[in-house]
Protein backbone atom coordinates (compact mmCIF):
# COMPACT_ATOMS: atom_id res chain seq x y z
CA UNK A 1 0.00 0.00 0.00
CA UNK A 2 3.17 2.73 0.88
CA UNK A 3 4.43 1.38 -2.31
CA UNK A 4 1.63 2.15 -4.22
CA UNK A 5 1.30 5.47 -2.66
CA UNK A 6 4.53 7.02 -3.22
CA UNK A 7 4.38 5.68 -6.77
CA UNK A 8 1.36 7.64 -7.25
CA UNK A 9 3.38 10.60 -5.51
CA UNK A 10 6.98 10.68 -7.39
CA UNK A 11 7.22 14.37 -7.87
CA UNK A 12 7.29 15.31 -4.11
CA UNK A 13 10.77 12.68 -3.74
CA UNK A 14 12.74 15.51 -5.79
CA UNK A 15 12.73 18.12 -3.06
CA UNK A 16 13.32 15.67 -0.41
CA UNK A 17 16.13 14.00 -1.77
CA UNK A 18 17.68 17.83 -3.15
CA UNK A 19 17.13 19.10 0.87
CA UNK A 20 18.81 15.55 1.71
CA UNK A 21 21.50 16.53 -0.24
CA UNK A 22 21.77 20.28 -0.58
CA UNK A 23 20.65 21.07 3.07
CA UNK A 24 23.41 19.14 5.19
CA UNK A 25 26.23 20.49 2.25
CA UNK A 26 25.39 23.95 2.16
CA UNK A 27 25.03 23.95 5.86
CA UNK A 28 28.35 22.51 6.25
CA UNK A 29 29.81 25.32 4.09
CA UNK A 30 27.93 28.04 5.80
CA UNK A 31 29.10 26.80 8.34
CA UNK A 32 32.79 26.52 8.12
CA UNK A 33 32.38 30.80 7.42
CA UNK A 34 32.78 32.38 10.53
CA UNK A 35 30.45 34.84 11.45
CA UNK A 36 27.35 35.37 13.51
CA UNK A 37 24.94 33.47 11.22
CA UNK A 38 25.95 30.21 12.99
CA UNK A 39 23.03 30.56 15.38
CA UNK A 40 20.50 31.35 12.78
CA UNK A 41 21.74 27.91 10.95
CA UNK A 42 20.73 26.23 14.15
CA UNK A 43 17.86 28.07 14.80
CA UNK A 44 16.59 27.75 11.05
CA UNK A 45 17.14 23.85 10.86
CA UNK A 46 15.04 23.11 14.21
CA UNK A 47 12.10 25.35 13.51
CA UNK A 48 12.36 23.47 9.45
CA UNK A 49 12.44 19.62 12.01
CA UNK A 50 9.46 21.02 13.69
CA UNK A 51 7.09 22.53 11.14
CA UNK A 52 8.26 19.02 9.32
CA UNK A 53 7.48 16.70 11.63
CA UNK A 54 4.16 18.59 12.93
CA UNK A 55 2.62 19.21 9.43
CA UNK A 56 4.11 16.93 7.19
CA UNK A 57 5.07 14.27 9.60
CA UNK A 58 3.31 10.80 8.73
CA UNK A 59 3.95 11.47 4.68
CA UNK A 60 7.75 12.32 5.56
CA UNK A 61 7.84 9.00 7.25
CA UNK A 62 6.63 6.75 4.86
CA UNK A 63 9.17 8.70 1.92
CA UNK A 64 11.90 8.55 4.05
CA UNK A 65 11.31 4.79 4.32
CA UNK A 66 10.26 4.31 0.63
CA UNK A 67 13.95 5.84 -0.26
CA UNK A 68 15.48 3.81 2.90
CA UNK A 69 13.98 0.65 0.88
CA UNK A 70 14.36 1.64 -2.57
CA UNK A 71 18.37 2.24 -1.70
CA UNK A 72 18.58 -1.55 -0.15
CA UNK A 73 17.22 -2.80 -2.46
Amino acid sequence: MRLLWAWMHKPTFYPLVALLIGGPTLTWLAWRTPGRHRTAIVCAWCIFTIILTSVFGERTWVMLRVLWWRINQ
